[in-house]
């Protein structure tokens, strides 16, 4: 296998951002959710947040407000968008480190 460029896998990983949707399992990995909030899955901060929900979907229509209600309360983030964008920032860089892990 061809080992690629640092810029190359930056474009690579760029498109995969643009057309990639990661679950949010994917994102919130039991680590990330250790080292940040109280819970131990999502299935835990469904449960605890009182909304009956048990999916993706079900989550997805939520009103930001409750949310940010909810992760202002209960993280050590202000809002749901910047405990996403974490959550994001923490994925990348974890795809760079096995960018470096093949590529060394």
């Amino acid at each position: 296998m061809a080992q690629l460029t640092k810029e190359q896998f930056i474009a690579n990983l760029s498109q995969v951002e643009k057309t990639k949707k990661l679950s949010i399992h994917e994102l919130f990995t039991e680590e990330f959710l250790a080292e940040f909030t109280p819970f131990k899955s999502i299935a835990d901060i469904f449960e605890k947040s009182n909304w009956g929900i048990t999916t993706q979907q079900e989550f997805d229509k939520i009103p930001i407000w409750q949310k940010d209600k909810f992760i202002y309360e209960n993280t050590k983030f202000a809002t749901w968008q910047e405990m996403v964008q974490q959550a994001m920032n923490l994925w990348i860089d974890k795809q760079l480190a096995q960018y470096h892990e093949v590529n060394s």
